[in-house]
């Protein structure tokens, strides 16, 4: 594992956070945010591969913006989210959508679905000053859309699956992390997963994903 992710000790992911994932999976946009929680020991890094978990139905990519977080936070404003983030890359997060599906439908949790080894892939850790303009604040007090853009994209074997600009999220960055704050604090090293656009799709053992945040920030996994 990278040394910078070493310390994470949680990966808070969010679900539904684009409108079109949410409606091509025939769910609805809630109006708070959905959370569900990643282990530490889901995490590789550029140069380790994605294993098929075992008896494995239907492996789906997600591309998400992850936020790393600085120092700890407890019950934070939006307002004091901007210095509590110390960096950020490009992850994904791989879904047992078979075991997701079937969870769901019994009314478990999603755990095993979500939290299987090699399920949370991410890249270099990026400065957070390379932010777009404001993204950090509050939705209410961004001057407009483009302060929360960047250019969310997924390849398979070179085939382009998902691409769609962070400023169709329904919850901002700084009003994901705040909401989360209220219910359980956050601490330096761990990861926020803020939500996959639309265009998830099936993995095969052999597949290559290559997937990125506009041109600076890109990894490359193999499925084994």
């Amino acid at each position: 594992m990278n040394s910078c992710y070493k310390s994470c000790r949680k990966i808070v992911a969010v679900a539904r956070n684009y409108v079109a994932h949410a409606r091509e999976l025939g769910n609805e946009v809630p109006t708070e945010p959905i959370v569900f929680l990643k282990p530490s020991t889901s995490i590789i890094t550029v140069g380790q591969s994605i294993k098929m978990p075992p008896g494995s139905k239907l492996l789906n990519h997600e591309v998400e913006l992850c936020l790393v977080i600085g120092k700890s936070i407890s019950n934070a404003s939006p307002d004091q989210i901007k210095d509590c983030i110390s960096g950020y890359t490009v992850a994904l997060d791989m879904t047992e959508r078979d075991l997701q599906s079937d969870a769901i439908s019994k009314g478990y949790p999603w755990s095993i679905a979500k939290g299987f080894d090699t399920s949370c892939c991410l890249g270099p850790l990026m400065d957070i000053n390379s932010l777009p303009a404001d993204m950090l604040l509050p939705k209410e007090k961004r001057k407009n859309s483009e302060d929360l853009n960047l250019d969310l994209w997924l390849k398979v074997n070179g085939v382009e699956r998902q691409r769609a600009s962070t400023s169709l999220m329904v919850h901002s960055p700084a009003d994901l992390i705040a909401f989360v704050s209220k219910y359980m604090t956050l601490e330096a090293g761990d990861l926020i997963l803020t939500g996959t656009p639309a265009g998830i799709g099936p993995c095969e053992i052999g597949d290559t994903i290559h997937a990125g945040m506009g041109q600076n920030c890109e990894v490359v996994f193999k499925i084994v």
